[in-house]
Formats: structure tokens, sequence, C-alpha cells
């Protein structure tokens, strides 16, 4: 999984797959099962660009985008509502880009039917039918008629449903992203098809800074949980039980601390793993979907009150008997890569029946080291040249490359460069040894 986020950070798939439109069937769904009465919330984006219609972007992780994606979130759900829906073919990304924009950059390929009704919203199935989409796009109202577009696009087809609505919530969205262009003066983003990039096979949003170097703070890992103090460690674990009634705790001889009642156990591992486990009996008749079970997921890990570092979506499985939903920690608008041997991922979450049955963390919190400053002179395209150095392939075409904090050999956190060539992960360091 954590190849396949990856793959995912940074993207913007839009590729041409002849033979498919925007209906194509998705074999692997029974399109009458989508549906569920439990609660529902759409799913957040992995991260959100802001196109500031210059050839210059800003990306968002977690919480970072929040202001802007409330904004654009009003405007999604009255163009769900208007219906004013028509099929796109050929969808050109450098076009789409051309003007101000925001990109909703999904982990999963989902139905539009199944989105629009965690809205709240009744799809129009029929109209629908089968359309699925990965990658959301919203083009707020300019002034010139008044009308913005949200395109919701399959990447495997090039094609797209896009919904126009008329509304003043788009004029202030395009100041919006004004403001934020004027505000961004460190690092912005550009976009590799805009910009003629061809080693890489579909759109990549590459972060770029104004001056030769750049200047930033590390990231430090510091613990939460401390088995030897029992007070402390039950206070942290009431969250998952309610209170401390009828709870047992015990230590085994190899470290882990484990706290359980007749329904739940939760144990934490020296290593710094956490694991919820949760065997209380549920209705196993009531319906499941993608959102229902990404609603029940985040209700759960809001109520961990542990967690103290920003996190977003990265990936999502859907399984047999279980949807998996996938995190990873971020700060400073920056994703933290796991240095966890046992966890690709900071966080795993398991949904049956919309209840969360089984929780992972990478239990720490992660803090910018403020009082140091390091500096990066290694730009992406330097980044490219020792990836193909190291996989030995010249002729290599690039899926991704993002950058994000790692582990070094001092135990910090620092920004290195993670390149994917043909499924292959190759790390440079941002400075020059």
């Amino acid at each position: 999984m954590f190849i396949v986020a990856i793959y995912q950070t940074g993207t913007l798939w839009l590729e041409n797959y002849s033979g498919h439109n925007f209906f194509y069937y998705i074999t692997s769904w029974d399109t009458s099962s989508w549906r569920s009465d439990a609660p529902k919330k759409p799913i957040d984006a992995e991260f959100i660009t802001v196109g500031y219609g210059n050839k210059m972007y800003s990306v968002f992780y977690g919480s970072e985008g929040e202001e802007i994606k409330t904004s654009c979130d009003q405007i999604i759900k009255q163009a769900l509502k208007e219906e004013n829906m028509t099929v796109v073919d050929n969808v050109s990304i450098t076009d789409l880009l051309e003007q101000r924009s925001i990109v909703y950059t999904m982990v999963y390929e989902s139905l539009l039917a199944e989105y629009i009704d965690s809205w709240g919203i009744s799809p129009d199935e029929k109209e629908l039918g089968t359309a699925a989409f990965d990658t959301v796009v919203v083009l707020p109202w300019s002034g010139i008629n008044g009308e913005s577009r949200v395109l919701f696009v399959n990447s495997s087809s090039s094609s797209a449903v896009e919904y126009k609505v008329n509304t003043q919530k788009g004029e202030s969205l395009y100041s919006h992203i004004e403001a934020i262009a004027r505000g961004n003066s460190s690092m912005q983003y550009i976009s590799t098809a805009q910009n003629g990039f061809n080693i890489f096979s579909r759109n990549v949003f590459v972060p770029q800074w104004s001056q030769s170097v750049l200047q930033y703070s590390p990231v430090v890992k510091k613990d939460i949980f401390d088995i030897d103090d029992e007070g402390d460690m039950l206070s942290r674990m009431d969250v998952f039980f309610g209170s401390y009634y009828g709870q047992t705790s015990d230590v085994d001889a190899g470290g882990v601390y484990t706290l359980s009642d007749d329904y739940t156990v939760v144990k934490y591992y020296p290593d710094g793993i956490m694991e919820y486990y949760s065997y209380k009996s549920q209705d196993s008749n009531q319906s499941q979907n993608l959102y229902s079970a990404y609603n029940a997921c985040m209700e759960f890990l809001a109520k961990d009150t542990n967690i103290n570092t920003d996190y977003y979506i990265s990936g999502v499985q859907i399984k047999n008997s279980s949807i998996d939903f996938y995190f990873d920690y971020c700060i400073d608008n920056m994703p933290i890569v796991s240095d966890s041997p046992l966890m690709s991922h900071g966080i795993e979450v398991s949904v049956k029946d919309n209840v969360v049955r089984k929780y992972r963390r990478y239990a720490y919190d992660f803090e910018i080291d403020s009082d140091r400053v390091l500096e990066g002179n290694v730009d992406f395209l330097d980044a490219v040249n020792e990836s193909v150095s190291k996989s030995g392939n010249t002729a290599a075409v690039f899926e991704n490359i993002f950058l994000g904090y790692a582990k070094d050999e001092d135990e910090n956190f620092v920004l290195k460069w993670f390149t994917v060539i043909d499924g292959n992960v190759y790390e440079t360091d941002l400075k020059q040894k």
C-alpha cells in the first residue's frame, strides 16, 4: 500500500485509454450494492491543489486545506443539487489548468452516484449509470459568464461528467484563490504537463522554490505513551472505553501493554504501534458502502484525542468483509513517510458493518524543530537524474515524484525526494553531500 500511496501523491491522472468512455463498467463493483441507509460522509481528497491560472500552484495536505475545501464544497454541493449535467469526452488537463482552479486528487475511483448520495442528494441513477471518477476539478466563476464548473474526471478514459452552477460562491472562491497566490512566497508547484516534461507518464504537481537554496526546519518524532506510568496509560486509552470500570491491564515480558474488557482490546507495543480491536456484536445486516464506512472511520478517529499531528487519507482497500482506510501524517504541508518497518502508513482503520473493528496507529507526535534551519539545493530535475542513474534505465518513464519528510541517519526527519520508476521507489537527499 505504501507504493500505491506514492503513486498517487502529487499526481493528477489523465491518461487516454481508447475504447473506454466515462461510463465504462468497472467489473469489480456490483452497482446495486452501494446503497446504504447509514450516515455517510464524502471522502476527502488525498490533497488539494490550488491553481492560480498562471501555471503556478499550491498544494494542501490535511487540515491545511480546510478553508479552501469549505468554500469549494459549497459549490460542489450546489452544483450537484441543480443537476445541470453534461458528459465531456477527451478532457485536456492542460486546458483545465489554464484558468484558476481547485483540484481534488482522490485516493480511490468511486461511483459518482454513490458520491452524490453521500452529500444527502438523491442521484439520477438512470442518467449516471456506472459513471466513476478519481479527480474533481472546480473552475470558479471569473465574472465573465457567471457559471462555475465542477468536473468529475475519470482519468482512465480522459472523460468527465460536468456540472455548471450560477452562484455568488464562485466569485468568492475565485477571489480566495487570488489571495492564496498573493500570500504564497516560499514554495510553489508547477504542472509537468503544462511545462512539457514528457518523462512523466501523467501530470504531476512538482514543488519548486524561488531561491537557489530552500531553507526549512527538520521534524522530530516524540513519544506519546509511557507504559511505566499506569495512570497516564489509562487516561490516554480511556477514549476507547468510555470508563475505567471493568477493564484489566497487563504488561507482558516483551513490554507489550494491554488494556481490555469483554468487548475491546487495546495494545501498545514498545516499537510505538498501538492496536485497537472491537469484538462487540453488531447488526451484520446493516448495509455498508464506501462512504458510510468512511463516516464511521472519521467519527472514530475524531474521538482519539491522542492524535496531535495532522494527517490525510492516502489509501483505500475494499475487501470481502471490510473496507480499510489508510492515512499518513503531514506537517507544514508536507507528507511524512513512515519509518516503521511494521506499518507502511501512519494510521490504518478497518470498518465492517459501519463499525471500526480494527485500528492501528504509529503512535508518535511529529513536531517542527524551529530552533534548527536546514538547507536543500537539489531540485526535482536533479532528483530525476539521480533516480535514472540508480535505476540504470536511461529511457525510464516516471510515474511520480514528490517531496516529503523522511528519517535520516541522525534520527531526524528531513525533506527528501521520492521518485517512482517502473514501480520502484528511489530516495534522493535534498542536500548535496
